[in-house]
């Protein structure tokens, strides 16, 4: 004999009051780290070191502080790319106070580089997409670091889009979404250097072409000078363009007898990525 009519009823009204949905056998405990994912940092090596962590955004050409800024924390130059690709987890975000500042905070930032080279994304707070490495000081006995306090500059998001649309009419295709590197070269005194020549690569690296390749900031830190320009200003700002989504490039620069030698830069479609370097003694 088979079930009753009403018996058949109530299961089907609430199968789950009888045989309960025994779900994952094995979850993972609440407070367990996201899954690795390929091609990312995994969450076991980031472990690996500690670094107490503290900066300032300020504004670019003014050098004010600024505030309501989200600073996105993660490595570089240690995955396929040099940068990290969007689905890689975060260390940690930010957002700056009134003054500028954020942090401090110790981060898990461990990586396949050693000593890791933090690498920041800047946005928000009336800003252009920015991004900024700096390499940490650890030793190698002992996980935690030397706490890192950084200084950003970053370009109010008027100015940024001000830079593209110059470019783009100057001879740079796509400079809207281009990668862009602000190199600012500097004398021995930590003032800009004027009258550097701009160049390329590892080897036999070659002069950046202007307009297509490169334009400079005046010394007022902001405007673009006119096509014609082939070298720094008083600022020592050229502004490197490139049509890669992610990657580096190496910059570098020449003044007479004078030499920069070339440092890498990090690239990301659409944020411009800020470094300085001192003439070679």
């Amino acid at each position: 004999m088979g079930p009753s009519p009403r018996l058949l009823a109530m299961l089907l009204a609430c199968p789950g009051c009888f045989f309960p949905d025994r779900g994952d056998e094995n979850p993972p405990p609440p407070d367990a780290p996201p899954p690795d994912i390929p091609g990312c940092i995994t969450a076991a090596t980031r472990t690996g070191a500690q670094i107490p962590l503290s900066g300032t955004i300020v504004d670019f050409v003014t050098g004010a502080p600024v505030a309501g800024a989200i600073v996105d924390v993660t490595t570089g130059w240690d995955v396929d790319g040099y940068v990290p690709r969007a689905a890689c987890p975060l260390i940690a975000t930010f957002t700056t106070g009134g003054d500028g500042r954020f942090g401090p905070l110790t981060i898990d930032a461990g990586s396949t580089e050693f000593p890791p080279i933090l690498l920041l994304f800047v946005h928000g707070g009336d800003r252009g997409k920015t991004s900024f490495d700096i390499r940490s000081s650890c030793t190698s006995n002992s996980s935690l670091c030397d706490p890192l306090d950084v200084s950003i500059p970053a370009a109010s998001a008027t100015l940024d889009s001000a830079w593209r649309s110059e470019l783009a009419a100057g001879g740079m295709i796509d400079a809207a979404t281009r990668s862009l590197v602000a190199f600012e070269f500097k004398n021995t005194d930590q003032t800009g250097a004027a009258n550097v020549i701009p160049f390329e690569g590892n080897g036999a690296p070659h002069t950046l072409v202007p307009n297509i390749e490169v334009r400079f900031l005046g010394a007022d830190r902001a405007t673009i000078e006119p096509t014609s320009a082939t070298a720094t200003t008083d600022s020592g700002i050229a502004l490197v363009g490139r049509d890669i989504g992610t990657g580096r490039i190496d910059v570098g620069g020449n003044r007479g007898n004078e030499r920069w030698p070339n440092l890498g830069c990090l690239l990301a479609s659409g944020f411009t990525f800020f470094e300085d370097k001192t003439v070679a003694p």
